[in-house]
């Protein structure tokens, strides 16, 4: 039997500079009630203007009451996902979520300083954006504590993918993007559906799909802008089989049903099952090694992770040092090539074997990095790592997308607008 491994997502969203708004004190009242705890007016008008900036738009009192329905959803899974983490023991730290804001602001090609300065600038207060990263945090971790245990994946699984995918020759795989909404009883059915075809008509009159799926979806792929990388006729439940194979590229489906909830798909590309896999398709093994520095001068600290790497020599050289100094810890992961982020493939360089990476530097932590294996599929999915990987993520996704959906559904949920 196999475990299977499942990285934390990165967070990664687009916000768009607009004239800045001067901050007006508002009327404090409640949007929805959520267990014990409640969604304000504020967080959500906070929430509606970040999301119409987000696009590039001065948001008019007009269009921020229209979003207000589908931002609010989010602002309650966000709750729920929060309190479940605090139920589960998981608790998220202010350096984290200053990493979470740091990568934000990477992917908009800022510094976090720049980042903070834009929102305020703008009248966002960072509390709505820490909530928001705190929230995909705090889920991660649920993700990783409770539903990961679960992914075991067997050496007769991955025969029987092997074969499936054997069988499949000559059929199609569809590059295809999805944006989930949880449906959790009968009773939430027609509003989530509502809500679907809403965020169907944003993106047909131009809002890009992946800016929607980074707001709204409740999938695992929401982080990577609804990517659910390639996706073989045969291997999804049948309604959302049929919705690929019947959609045309670059057009975003109308609502899908599928078990758990509605989904919006989108094709960007179309392959034979039986093409060959693309160099990016490679899948890597980090080992990485955290050293934490609590306690000692910023000079030393760096002094330290600076003679660390610069003496590794190869992956027995990074577990032996990860196993002599109880501050330091080793982490290893698979990840493919093409789901590491710019930051990452920049400190990766070449990605040769056994070559340490520079450390890089967060509050009181260093990680130096090492690719010490490279899987190099001849086909689509051709070897067993990738196989493992591709079941465990179909997997897991479908777990937590299950847990979210029951969560909800247990909820005292009051909606007052």
């Amino acid at each position: 039997m196999r475990f299977y491994t499942f990285a934390l997502l990165s967070l990664v969203c687009g916000v768009a500079i607009v004239q800045p708004a001067v901050a007006q004190q508002r009327p404090e009242g409640i949007a929805a009630v959520v267990n014990q705890d409640i969604v304000t007016t504020t967080d959500l008008k906070d929430r509606a203007e970040m999301l119409l900036k987000s696009s590039g738009k001065a948001p008019s009192a007009e269009m921020v009451e229209r979003v207000k329905p589908q931002v609010l959803e989010g602002l309650i899974a966000e709750t729920v996902q929060l309190q479940e983490a605090k139920k589960q023991g998981v608790s998220v730290t202010d350096d984290e979520v200053k990493g979470g804001l740091k990568k934000i602001a990477e992917g908009n090609k800022m510094t976090a300083e720049q980042f903070t300065d834009l929102l305020k600038r703008q009248g966002i207060r960072m509390s709505s954006i820490e909530h928001q990263i705190k929230a995909q945090i705090g889920w991660g971790k649920v993700i990783q504590q409770v539903l990961r245990p679960r992914v075991v994946i067997g050496e007769s699984e991955i025969k029987a993918e092997r074969a499936r995918m054997a069988e499949s020759s000559g059929k199609r795989e569809f590059l295809a993007a999805e944006i989930f909404l949880p449906v959790s009883g009968p009773q939430d059915d027609a509003r989530v559906r509502a809500l679907a075809q809403t965020l169907a008509g944003e993106i047909r009159k131009g809002k890009p799909f992946p800016q929607i799926a980074r707001e709204q979806s409740q999938s695992a792929s929401a982080a990577q802008g609804g990517m659910m990388g390639w996706v073989a006729e045969g291997q999804m439940e049948p309604a959302i089989d049929r919705a690929l194979s019947n959609l045309p590229k670059d057009t975003v489906s109308d609502p899908v049903k599928g078990d758990d909830g509605y989904y919006l798909l989108y094709v960007r590309d179309i392959r034979a099952v039986d093409a060959m896999a693309a160099p990016t398709d490679a899948v890597l093994t980090l080992r990485e090694l955290m050293i934490d520095g609590t306690g000692l001068r910023d000079k030393d600290a760096r002094a330290e992770a600076d003679a660390i790497a610069r003496d590794l020599t190869g992956c027995l050289s990074i577990t032996k040092v990860a196993a002599s100094d109880k501050r330091y810890k080793l982490v290893e992961r698979q990840v493919a090539i093409n789901e590491l982020t710019d930051s990452e493939k920049a400190r990766l360089g070449a990605m040769d074997i056994g070559r340490a990476t520079a450390p890089e530097y967060s509050a009181n932590r260093a990680v130096i990095s090492m690719v010490c294996e490279r899987t190099d599929p001849k086909g689509p999915m051709a070897n067993d790592s990738a196989i493992e990987r591709k079941i465990g993520l179909q997997r897991l996704d479908m777990l937590q997308k299950r847990y979210l959906r029951d969560l909800i559904g247990a909820a005292y949920i009051e909606r007052r607008i």
